[in-house]
């Protein structure tokens, strides 16, 4: 059914006298189907208040004066170009995505150096290790031995190797 009322636009598109029509929609077909990179000078044009209006009235100026068809294409031109020249579109934002090694120099910069976890000082399981009680030699111990077991400095090497 949208074939019936897509069909005589076409063909009102294609007489003679429509030409212009026609040539400025396979324009407007070429920019909106192709990922054109637009230049900056005019990308900051775009994003200004004056261009903006510039564009609103030239879509009204075209649906008026040329087939709808030839509007309606201008509209979606004009959406991809303010898309394309705002720098939160994908292309800007692809600019400034870090790369896993930049990620990875950050994480190690907050975590205390370039090494990662062996160059902190005092983590959590070296101060367990320091203040743990040695083991016993053997697992029976005679009682009422005065026996107090005390850190020495195989458990300081021990903690100071993690």
């Amino acid at each position: 059914m949208s074939a019936s009322l897509i069909r005589p636009a076409v063909n009102e598109m294609l007489k003679p006298s429509n030409r212009m029509n026609l040539v400025v929609a396979v324009l407007l077909i070429i920019f909106i189907s192709f990922k054109i990179k637009i230049p900056d000078n005019i990308g900051a044009a775009s994003r200004s208040v004056f261009m903006q209006a510039a564009l609103a009235g030239l879509a009204i100026y075209l649906f008026t004066t040329t087939h709808p068809i030839v509007g309606t294409l201008f509209v979606i031109a004009s959406y991809e170009l303010l898309n394309r020249s705002t720098d939160t579109s994908m292309f800007a934002i692809s600019q400034f995505i870090p790369g896993e090694s930049k990620k990875k120099q950050q994480m190690d910069d907050m975590n205390g150096g370039s090494g990662g976890a062996t160059e902190f000082h005092s983590t959590l399981e070296a101060q367990q290790i320091l203040g743990a009680i040695p083991l016993a030699e053997h697992s029976t111990v005679q009682t009422g031995v005065n026996y107090m077991p005390a850190p020495d400095v195989t458990t300081k090497l021990i903690a100071s190797a993690i």
